[in-house]
């Protein structure tokens, strides 16, 4: 009786362990997920193979969520925050004076997020090889 009274007991205990570790390990995850903050860096190249000098028009979301807009002939990087997970960063980037002729512009767009001060991290990239007029892309800081 006292064999199966200690594999009871042992069973017991390790059920209990096992619950109690299990709750300790998620209540600190979503403890430590509460207070994280972010940094949002957006960046821009572009090339030309042949032809005009381009206009670039930068369209961005700031800290608030709001749009801000820059102009640049040259290569745009730009960082925001802090901003809380959920955020909605969103780049577009686009020839200020579109002709109809053949685009031999090529645009690079990429976003980045730092987490609590940590390292950049890149989140979404668009690096089509394939000339355009314009791109964007958007993501959502998790």
């Amino acid at each position: 009786m006292s064999l199966i009274k200690n594999i009871l007991k042992s069973i017991t205990i390790f059920f209990v362990s096992t619950v109690f570790i299990f709750n300790t390990s998620c209540e600190k995850e979503v403890n430590s997920n509460s207070n994280d903050e972010f940094y949002v860096k957006y960046d821009f190249e572009k090339s030309v193979g042949i032809g005009r000098i381009y206009t670039i028009v930068v369209s961005y979301k700031d800290a608030d969520g709001n749009i801000k807009q820059s102009e640049t002939r040259n290569n745009f990087s730009t960082t925001i925050g802090p901003v809380k997970k959920g955020f909605q960063a969103g780049l577009n980037v686009s020839d200020k004076y579109p002709q109809s002729e053949e685009y031999h512009l090529k645009l690079k767009l990429k976003i980045s997020t730092s987490k609590n001060n940590g390292p950049f991290a890149e989140k979404v990239i668009d690096d089509s090889s394939k000339p355009r007029s314009s791109a964007s892309i958007d993501y959502q800081v998790n």
